[in-house]
């Protein structure tokens, strides 16, 4: 081992044998390294993908939080009140409904929702706790004026595809971070769910 000036060590090898002759059992070691850290790297990624059974439980926990979502989002609409999901939702998402409700009322008018239909179409669950879910939903939307509560609008049958991403608090609970509507039918004067 030789120490240079500026701090740094190098090290030779002791052996009679040139370096022309040592480098080819240098780079096999290194390859053969190299692989042993990607079959250590493969080993672990697959003892973090889940289990049949745990995708089924996931599932089941995440429909049954998204159909309780839908029933507290009616609740939110019709009291104006966002804190009605936060059984379900983090705050990010409360403040997207919110503003939602804000918006509608700046026009004058408050939403009545009731979620009929949802449907999971698609559920990609990836690390612990974390899940995108792809829904059809079939909402009754009636929109009222504020103040008299007459019926501006009424769609009995709005049909949206929504986009979830959901996550599970400390508690395990899964939870609401966000929604996203990707297409719809005509929408109702104001905003639908």
């Amino acid at each position: 081992m030789r120490v240079d000036c500026r701090g740094g060590i190098t090290m030779t090898a002791m052996t009679s044998k040139t370096s022309d002759q040592r480098a080819p059992r240098s780079a096999a070691w290194r390859l053969l390294a190299l692989g042993a850290a990607l079959l250590l790297l493969l080993a672990a990624l697959a003892a973090c993908k889940p289990s049949p059974q745990e995708i089924a439980a996931d599932r089941q926990a995440v429909e049954t939080t998204l159909q309780e979502y839908g029933r507290l989002l009616g609740r939110a609409y019709a009291f104006t009140d966002p804190q009605e999901l936060a059984p379900v939702a983090t705050r990010r998402e409360m403040a997207s409904v919110e503003n939602n409700i804000a918006r509608v009322a700046e026009q004058g008018q408050r939403l009545v929702v009731d979620q009929k239909e949802m449907v999971l179409e698609d559920l990609n669950v990836f690390q612990p706790g974390n899940a995108y879910v792809v829904t059809f939903e079939v909402w009754e939307v009636r929109v009222l004026a504020l103040g008299s509560e007459r019926e501006i609008s009424r769609d009995e049958k709005q049909q949206t595809r929504v986009r979830y991403r959901l996550k599970t608090d400390d508690a395990g609970v899964w939870k609401v971070v966000w929604r996203q509507r990707l297409e719809e039918g005509a929408p109702a004067s104001g905003s639908a769910p």
